[in-house]
């Protein structure tokens, strides 16, 4: 090893910008998650929100039927099929519609 206090002051000071820079990383680590915990807290309650309203509305809404024509003499009654509604599913971050195999027809 070499015992030249130039080499150790050179290495000292070289461990010291490296701390230094580590530090001021993680700082900026720091502020970036921070913020971004606030988004997802907003968002939580944000979901938390419309979850409650869609509670609130959904034992009010009506299934809609569509109106019968009006019937000539002598014609069978006819009314066109209602498509059931559309199935919400959640999955991860993203929101789709779903529809049944067999109600493909309606579309």
């Amino acid at each position: 090893m070499n015992d030249d206090p130039s080499d150790e002051s050179s290495r000292l000071d070289d461990l010291e910008m490296r701390i230094a820079h580590q530090d001021k990383t993680i700082a900026e680590m720091n502020e970036v998650i921070t913020s971004q915990w606030r988004a997802i807290d907003a968002l939580q309650r944000h979901v938390a929100q419309l979850r409650e309203e869609f509670r609130n509305i959904a034992p009010r809404a009506q299934p809609q039927s569509r109106p019968t024509t009006l019937l000539k003499r002598g014609s069978r009654p006819h009314t066109d099929p209602v498509p059931p509604e559309p199935e919400v599913s959640a999955t991860g971050h993203s929101i789709r519609l779903i529809m049944a195999k067999k109600d493909r027809s309606f579309n």
